[in-house]
């Protein structure tokens, strides 16, 4: 009898630590949302109240499976914000919710926080240009530190430091070369649809795909110095298209380097294909299950790739007038 009782009290501990989880979350759930909704009433603006805050990490992953479900339940309860908690509802309702609403400008208030909602320009214009009054909610770009703090991610002296060392590179010759070999990756991605015998009888299934390469190809070559080659299109002559950006010391990417497990245009095209996945689950999980193989595609392509460029370039007798 007497060894029953710890068990008991075990079961009892457990089953209160059941209940009382639960009931914290919902207590700080409920202080969340009265904090933000008498803020949204100080305001004097127009406000929607949702139950999801449309940041929310969870919710960016699987709110693609929670929509359907949620559009069954009564309109009486969802009409006035289930089109509020679709992540891409400014693409998909553009000016719909602010003419529902009759005004250019609404939050939408949630446990997680307030958001704002405009389509005035002169207050978006005041917005972005008076940035000491309107800061950067620095705490919702966490998951872009992907290669460390940056320009996007910080505000005030940190922000000032990282613009002053990242504007440089935006040059006249810099941008000619952006410029130029956008004109050259455009052709040989035409190219590569036409086929060598320019008879074009290839259907593109997917535009998108090649429009993504094509901005991988360009960004590889103007910060990195490497050009990249379209399947199909490897022996192409270069020299009727992007004038002066062959220069001595350019790599072509066609093999897998020492030390690595993938080519480096594979781990910038694996890389962009699963951004998304990169940015918002934890990295202890990706280092477990990468989304594909090889550690250069997506735990820390930095480390792969990028370090091993950057003195490559340092190093190179030309870089191609590339200011990185």
């Amino acid at each position: 009898m007497a060894a029953k009782l710890p068990f008991l009290e075990m079961m009892s501990l457990l089953a209160l630590a059941v209940a009382v989880v639960p009931a914290l979350y919902l207590y700080n759930y409920y202080r969340g949302f009265a904090r933000h909704l008498a803020a949204a009433k100080t305001s004097n603006l127009t406000y929607v109240i949702a139950p999801i805050f449309l940041f929310n990490r969870f919710w960016l992953i699987t709110h693609r499976a929670w929509l359907p479900l949620l559009s069954k339940l009564p309109q009486a309860w969802t009409e006035s914000w289930i089109d509020l908690v679709d992540p891409e509802w400014p693409w998909k309702r553009a000016y719909a919710p602010f003419k529902k609403l009759g005004t250019d400008t609404f939050l939408t208030v949630s446990p997680g926080g307030n958001l704002l909602w405009c389509a005035e320009p002169n207050v978006i214009t005041q917005i972005t240009t008076r940035r000491n009054d309107f800061p950067k909610p620095t705490e919702l770009y966490g998951s872009l530190d992907l290669y460390g703090k940056n320009v996007v991610t910080t505000e005030g002296a940190v922000w000032r430091h990282h613009r002053k060392v990242t504007s440089p590179p935006f040059t006249e010759k810099n941008n000619h070369l952006v410029w130029m070999e956008s004109l050259h990756q455009a052709q040989c991605m035409v190219q590569s649809w036409l086929g060598p015998d320019r008879v074009g009888d290839k259907t593109v299934e997917n535009v998108a795909d090649d429009t993504m390469r094509l901005s991988l190809h360009v960004i590889s070559r103007a910060g990195f110095g490497v050009r990249l080659l379209w399947p199909g299109v490897e022996d192409q002559n270069t020299d009727n298209v992007g004038s002066g950006l062959q220069g001595k010391g350019e790599q072509i990417s066609t093999a897998i380097p020492r030390g690595h497990t993938m080519r480096y245009v594979d781990a910038l095209d694996s890389l962009l294909h699963n951004i998304l996945w990169v940015l918002l689950v934890p990295r202890w999980i990706l280092s477990k299950f990468s989304v594909r193989t090889g550690p250069d595609a997506t735990t820390n392509p930095r480390k792969a790739y990028c370090r091993t460029k950057r003195p490559e370039k340092r190093t190179s007798p030309s870089s191609s007038g590339v200011n990185t």
